[in-house]
C-alpha cells in the first residue's frame, strides 16, 4: 500500500510555519493555533493518495524540488504549495518542499 513520506526539508519547512507565525508582529497566535495550521497543512499533504489527477509544477522555483503539486488556498491570501514526487515502484508520495505564494514569485 503506497502511503506519504515527508523529506526533511519538508519536515524543517513545517517547522518553520509554525515559527514564523509565532513571531509574526502582524498576527497574534497562540502555540496551539499554529501547531493547528501545520497540521492542517500535515493533513492536505496526506490526501494526495487519493487524488485521481496530479497536477505538474508550473513555477520554476516549484520543479526545483519536485515534479508535481498540490495548491492548498489557506484563505483569501495564502495559498500553501505541497511540491512533491511519486515514486515508480512504490507508488509512495515524497513530499519534499512546503513554501507558498509569497515566495512563489516569478
Amino acid at each position: 500500500m503506497s502511503k506519504v513520506l515527508f523529506s526533511k526539508q519538508s519536515e524543517k519547512d513545517l517547522s518553520n510555519i509554525i515559527i514564523g507565525l509565532l513571531l509574526w508582529k502582524k498576527i497574534s497566535i497562540t502555540e496551539e493555533e499554529a501547531l493547528q495550521y501545520a497540521d492542517d497543512i500535515y493533513l492536505i499533504a496526506h490526501s494526495i493518495l487519493h487524488l485521481s489527477y496530479h497536477q505538474k509544477c508550473k513555477y520554476r522555483i516549484h520543479q526545483l524540488y519536485g515534479e508535481y503539486q498540490l495548491k492548498y488556498k489557506r484563505n483569501k491570501r495564502t495559498t500553501w504549495y505541497i511540491i512533491y514526487d511519486i515514486e515508480l515502484n512504490s507508488g509512495n508520495i515524497l513530499i519534499n518542499k512546503i513554501i507558498n505564494n509569497y515566495i512563489t514569485i516569478e
